[in-house]
């Protein structure tokens, strides 16, 4: 009988600023889905906690007040993402799925060979002259590929995902770079539109879903 697929607790207290960047996607990851709403510890809560721990471990070697407090804010932190992936492994019930798109990496059960993506972080845009939007996403561990998806001139992003394939509304205006590296570029649009990416990550088991949605405009 194969084991149930949780929340794997990959993070140490000995590397804090890994946790700390962990707790910032998993608050962005989990914000932007419906599923996690009644989450114990708030989204701005963990951003804060994660912040903490950055800004008290340049100082940490400035005296034992400063280490303490170093030490406070990463045993807060490393508590407060063991009880949102508690809360995470109650909704998944063994999905993986699930529990990537909470940003958090999953455990293998003994049958399975290979796990999808975790969800990307928030990616970084460049607007650049002649229409074209720069799209960086971070690394991702396990991703052999991302696929960057553009939505022009539009409030909401509104292109989804259905059994690993990319669904566009209809009338829709969506620029898709599938397959590639971290980085990417969307040539000659339209200028002075706005314009809402988002990025997938992807490997042999299938892909992430998508990363939280970032804003620019285009220019002329």
């Amino acid at each position: 009988m194969s084991r149930k697929i949780k929340v794997k607790i990959n993070w140490r207290k000995t590397k804090p600023l890994q946790m700390a960047s962990l707790a910032h996607g998993v608050a962005n990851a989990v914000e932007s889905n419906k599923k996690f709403t009644n989450s114990p510890v708030k989204n701005t809560e963990l951003e804060t906690s994660a912040t903490l721990v950055e800004t008290t471990f340049s100082t940490r070697k400035d005296g034992k007040v400063k280490k303490d407090e170093f030490n406070n804010a990463v045993t807060d932190l490393d508590k407060k993402l063991h009880s949102v992936a508690e809360f995470v492994n109650g909704i998944a019930n063994g999905d993986e799925t699930v529990i990537h798109e909470a940003s958090f990496e999953s455990t293998k059960s003994k049958n399975s060979l290979a796990s999808k993506p975790i969800v990307p972080n928030a990616l970084k845009l460049e607007s650049m002259p002649n229409g074209t939007i720069k799209s960086i996403a971070n690394s991702v561990d396990g991703a052999k590929s991302y696929t960057h998806v553009l939505q022009l001139d539009s409030d909401d992003f509104t292109v989804t995902i259905v059994n690993d394939q990319i669904e566009i509304p209809v009338g829709a205006h969506v620029f898709i770079i599938p397959n590639t590296t971290r980085s990417a570029s969307f040539l000659n649009l339209a200028p002075m539109k706005k314009v809402l990416v988002a990025v997938i990550a992807n490997n042999a088991a299938g892909s992430s879903g998508f990363s939280p949605v970032s804003n620019t405009s285009t220019i002329l």
